[in-house]
C-alpha cells in the first residue's frame, strides 16, 4: 500500500467503466462458449467437492469411528495437507515424461484409486491404513490436478483469464456448498457417505476427462 502512495504508477491505459463493462460481457460469453474451458471447470469443482467432503468428514471418520486421538488426527491431517503441496511440484518433474492432459489423467486416476480405497476400508472389519492410503490419495492428487487443471483452462482464455480465473475459483466451492453437509446424513459413527460422495466426485471428473480430451485434442 505505501509502495503505491509513494511511487508506484499505474502503467495501464485509463478507459471508461462502458468500456470495461462491455469487456468483461464480452468476456463472459466468450468463456461461457468454451465448451472445454468448461468442463475444466466442472472437473476442478468435482475434485474440490471431494476435498470439502473430505475436510468436513475426516475428522468424524479418524477419531469416531477409527478412536485416534485428537494429536495423530492433526498430524494425519498435516502429512495430508504435505501431499498436496508435493503433488503441485510434481507436475514441473512430470513434463519431461507426461503433457498437460496426461498428467490431469495420472491425477485422476490417483484420485479414484484413493476412493475406492477409502469405500472398500468400510467393510467388513474397518481397515484403517487402508482408508489413511486412500485419504491421501484423494487429497494429495488435488495438488496435481489443481495445478494442471489451471494452466489448462487459463491457456485457453488468455485475453479473458482474469475472468477465466474467477470461474475457475467459484467452481471450486460450488461443489463443497452442496456435498459438504451431506457427509454427515448418516450420523457422526459411519463414513459411509463420506466415502461415496468422494467416489461419485472422483468418477465424476474421470468422465468429464474423458470428454474434454476428445474436444482439445480434435
Amino acid at each position: 500500500m505505501l509502495g503505491i502512495i509513494l511511487g508506484f504508477k499505474e502503467t495501464h491505459t485509463v478507459s471508461t467503466s462502458a468500456q470495461s463493462a462491455q469487456q468483461s460481457r464480452l468476456g463472459i460469453q466468450a468463456i461461457f462458449k468454451d465448451r472445454p474451458f468448461i468442463l475444466f471447470v466442472l472437473i476442478q469443482g468435482l475434485v474440490y467437492g471431494a476435498m470439502f467432503c473430505y475436510i468436513s468428514g475426516s475428522s468424524f471418520m479418524l477419531q469416531n469411528v477409527f478412536s485416534l486421538s485428537k494429536s495423530t488426527f492433526s498430524l494425519i491431517y498435516g502429512i495430508n495437507g504435505i501431499g498436496i503441496i508435493l503433488m503441485a511440484e510434481m507436475s514441473t518433474i512430470l513434463i519431461h515424461w507426461f503433457d498437460e492432459l496426461q498428467q490431469l489423467k495420472i491425477g485422476l486416476i490417483g484420485g479414484l484409486i484413493g476412493a475406492i480405497c477409502v469405500l472398500i476400508s468400510g467393510f467388513g472389519s474397518n481397515r484403517l491404513w487402508l482408508a489413511l492410503i486412500g485419504l491421501f490419495l484423494v487429497v494429495a492428487t488435488l495438488g496435481l490436478i489443481n495445478a494442471v487443471v489451471t494452466s489448462l483452462a487459463l491457456q485457453r482464455q488468455g485475453q479473458h483469464a482474469g475472468i477465466a480465473s474467477s470461474v475457475l475459483g467459484l467452481g471450486m466451492y460450488v461443489f463443497g456448498i452442496f456435498l459438504s453437509p451431506l457427509v454427515g446424513v448418516m450420523g457422526s459413527y459411519t463414513y459411509l457417505p463420506l466415502a461415496v460422495l468422494i467416489l461419485l466426485c472422483e468418477i465424476g471428473a474421470l468422465i468429464l476427462y474423458q470428454r474434454v480430451i476428445h474436444m482439445v485434442r480434435q
